[in-house]
């Protein structure tokens, strides 16, 4: 996961790697924790099988 640590945002099709539903959730969860708590940045799920991590220094903004 150092494309995070370096500054990348990533999206990660979970869906076609895992097709069990549990082992899939149990991914999910450690891949969240990791980049939230050990790199400090965020992991947004995108509907049932989709990851959006973002890294720390990630901001947005809304442009009017």
């Amino acid at each position: 996961m150092n494309w995070i640590s370096d500054g990348d945002m990533v999206i990660v099709k979970m869906g076609e790697i895992i097709k069990n539903d549990l082992e899939l959730s149990v991914a999910v969860s450690r891949i969240q924790k990791f980049v939230e708590d050990d790199i400090a940045g965020e992991g947004v799920r995108l509907g049932d099988r989709r990851l959006l991590l973002l890294p720390s220094n990630f901001t947005s903004r809304i442009s009017n």
